[in-house]
């Protein structure tokens, strides 16, 4: 068992860096591409805006081991631009020059990232008490994301130009957490009467972050001309200037007895046993609804507004220089060996390492364009910005714009909701949602897909962004 999970926990460091929302996702979001988050109701507005918990007519909501959600984003390849490569380098003129030079040119000024969540709720309930309503959630929650800087794409595939130092960052990470909310929603009609509107919620939530894992790397490379070799040839020096920390409180239940052969130098085993011994975190939701009329609703909240710490840590502070002398080539292989060596530095840690979970704020409104006993048709439309991790490499947070439609076509105790929309990310561009329900009396089971676009090999929206979800509640 702890072969595999060691295993399992290598296979995700390797994956996650191969493949984040600004906000945790579910498979009824996904059908509204997020439009709707601001003005959920029942166990949708556990995740997004606590205040909603209240607007459901229902009496209590459960949802047991059936909300799970995958989402892999690239803001610079999608599947189109693949086959266009691989059909120039099969082609009579294998130049993708071109190619290269127009995804430069749009390129986002963080550079390239490859991002990568998933959650899966173990359990999460809501519940209508005599004034107020509460809920509670118990999530499984990983995060993973890597950002290449901007110009060392330019200066890899269009002009390297060292005449002066080519200066670059490189940052990433991956964590998995579990999260235990409890929410509490409550309308205030005292409030309500003074304003023109129908209805006025307000809710608060409280979270407790369990950490599992929290990796995190920086690296700051500066490439510069260095003086040229015995045959006229310019070498070039590369100076590494990163760190890299560690946390996990499986180190000392399963790494400490499993056998990781090192690699060169490089003493794994030593890494993953001392990563730590306990974590925890804090955080809060606060949200608003207001129910304008039959029509409108307006919403806005924070959710995951907080923090998590570990209580110690394997950390590696390295300056390490490379020179590239294309030349001898071996001399470049044993350069980079080195690198790797001096982790072999990393050093147990007692300070205190703090990380933020995945903050966001939404605001948005619905119109109820159609509310009858057979069919009912609502236009949700939100703003969301979230993931504030990119801020502290002079990065920004994603901007996310999404609307939709839902029709809800109902015969009987049966109904059938079909969701239709499409957003727009700053990290991933144009996208669309598309989702379905099945609702059998108490029973309601959705399924959802933001980026459907991905599936077909077509240059409309270009798809950099898929997720899929499904869920199954008992609403009474």
């Amino acid at each position: 068992m702890k072969k595999l999970l060691c295993i399992l926990f290598f296979m995700s460091h390797i994956f996650s860096l191969i493949a984040i929302p600004n906000s945790w996702q579910t498979a009824f979001s996904l059908g509204t591409s997020g439009a709707h988050s601001a003005v959920s109701s029942g166990l949708e507005a556990i995740i997004y805006n606590p205040a909603g918990i209240a607007t459901t007519p229902y009496r209590f909501g459960v949802n047991v081991f059936g909300n799970f959600s995958f989402d892999i984003m690239t803001n610079f390849f999608s599947i189109y631009d693949f086959v266009e490569i691989l059909d120039t380098l099969k082609s009579d003129n294998p130049n993708i020059d071109n190619f290269l030079s127009r995804q430069l040119n749009w390129m986002s000024p963080n550079g390239v990232t490859f991002t990568s969540a998933a959650s899966f709720s173990f359990f999460s309930f809501y519940a209508k008490l005599q004034n107020f309503h509460i809920g509670f959630s118990l999530d499984n929650k990983i995060i993973s994301d890597i950002t290449i800087g901007k110009d060392l794409f330019f200066a890899l595939f269009d002009k390297l130009n060292l005449t002066k130092p080519l200066n670059e960052k490189i940052y990433g990470r991956f964590m998995w957490y579990q999260d235990f909310k409890f929410a509490i929603s409550k309308k205030l009609p005292n409030i309500e009467k003074h304003l023109p509107i129908r209805g006025l919620y307000v809710g608060a939530a409280g979270h407790f972050y369990l950490p599992i894992i929290y990796s995190s790397f920086y690296s700051n490379l500066t490439l510069h001309t260095d003086t040229p070799n015995d045959l006229g040839i310019y070498t070039y020096s590369l100076n590494i200037d990163s760190n890299f920390i560690y946390s996990s409180i499986l180190g000392k239940h399963i790494f400490k007895n499993t056998q990781i052969p090192n690699f060169n130098e490089l003493n794994l085993q030593s890494i993953l046993e001392n990563g730590g011994n306990f974590g925890m975190g804090l955080g809060i939701d606060l949200g608003l609804l207001i129910d304008i009329n039959k029509y409108i609703k307006i919403g806005m909240s924070v959710t995951d507004l907080g923090f998590i710490f570990y209580t110690g840590s394997q950390r590696n502070d390295m300056d390490s220089k490379v020179t590239l002398d294309f030349v001898e080539a071996d001399k470049i292989l044993d350069s980079f060996m080195n690198v790797i060596d001096n982790f072999d530095n990393t050093k147990k840690s007692e300070d205190f390492e703090f990380f933020m979970p995945m903050t966001a704020i939404h605001l948005g409104f619905a119109v109820s364009a159609l509310d009858r006993s057979d069919i009912s048709i609502s236009l949700p439309l939100s703003f969301t910005v979230g993931d504030f991790y990119p801020t502290q490499f002079g990065g920004l947070p994603t901007f996310e714009l999404a609307t939709g439609i839902e029709v809800i076509p109902t015969f009987y105790w049966f109904a059938f909701p079909l969701r239709f929309s499409v957003g727009f990310s700053s990290s991933s561009g144009v996208y669309t949602g598309l989702g379905l329900g099945l609702h059998l009396g108490a029973c309601q089971l959705e399924f959802g897909v933001k980026g459907i676009e991905s599936l077909f090999i077509t240059p409309t929206w270009l798809g950099r962004d898929f997720a899929l979800g499904c869920s199954a509640s008992f609403i009474f």
